[in-house]
């Protein structure tokens, strides 16, 4: 601290007797820079961001926003990879997978029904109608697919007269109302053979009795059928994104209020 010396009685005494009275002088506040190189840029770019107009007060640098960005990111990349992890390497997948399981025994019934899919399951119906399983085949799909499924039938050995089509069904929700407009059979007495692939048994067996369907025997083409989840990884790596696609489509017909 110093001293500075300062007039007394400026206008009422001459110049030539002035007094003067010590007056303390206040120390000149001294600016305290940042230890951290990389904070004293980031106060650099608070300050200029507080001199534009519109600033928010306490908003954060872009700088910083990415980062927090980029941490959740890897964040995300690590958690999911953790679940592909869990699946592949752990009795989650085989579980998760069999559960999709609803194949029962076979018996006489009234109609083989053929959700749209894959060729496979076309064979399967007709290999079922030369077997004495039922009279009739419902082949189940939308338009040209429809008419695709029906000549296949056809061309696999079972007469054109013994096959109805159901043209009106684009996705697993419409087949039990197509089938039902298609048909004369009453959902709660006929029995039926509903063949599809083994992942998509279990929501199609939930579609059918949320339509009021009772007597259902569910059959996965006897070329693709399997005893128990895949070991080998290779295997795995080939059903888990079919496992997904089934759960994910779970959750949507849930919501959806279709099973």
């Amino acid at each position: 601290m110093g001293w500075r010396l300062v007039p007394f009685g400026y206008d009422s005494q001459p110049s030539d007797s002035r007094t003067y009275e010590s007056v303390p002088m206040q120390p000149t506040p001294q600016k305290t820079m940042p230890a951290n190189p990389k904070d004293a840029r980031d106060q650099s770019l608070l300050a200029s961001a507080a001199a534009q107009p519109g600033h928010i007060t306490g908003r954060l640098p872009c700088r910083s926003r990415r980062r927090r960005v980029l941490t959740w990111g890897v964040r995300l990349l690590a958690a999911v990879g953790l679940f592909f992890a869990v699946l592949l390497f752990t009795p989650l997948l085989d579980v998760t997978y069999l559960k999709f399981d609803r194949q029962g025994e076979l018996e006489k019934s009234d109609y083989i029904l053929v959700l749209g899919g894959e060729p496979y399951r076309v064979l399967e119906a007709a290999e079922l109608w030369k077997e004495g399983y039922a009279p009739t085949v419902v082949v189940s799909n939308h338009d040209e697919a429809a008419e695709e499924m029906r000549q296949m039938a056809i061309h696999w050995g079972v007469p054109p007269e013994r096959i109805v089509v159901d043209r009106l069904s684009w996705t697993t929700a419409d087949h039990p109302r197509g089938i039902r407009q298609a048909t004369t059979l009453d959902p709660a007495t006929a029995r039926c053979i509903v063949v599809t692939n083994f992942m998509h048994m279990a929501r199609s067996q939930a579609v059918f009795e949320k339509a009021g369907y009772r007597r259902l025997i569910f059959r996965e083409p006897r070329w693709t059928r399997v005893k128990r989840a895949p070991q080998a990884i290779k295997s795995r790596l080939r059903v888990l994104p079919e496992v997904i696609y089934e759960c994910a489509a779970w959750v949507e017909y849930w919501a959806r209020g279709w099973v």
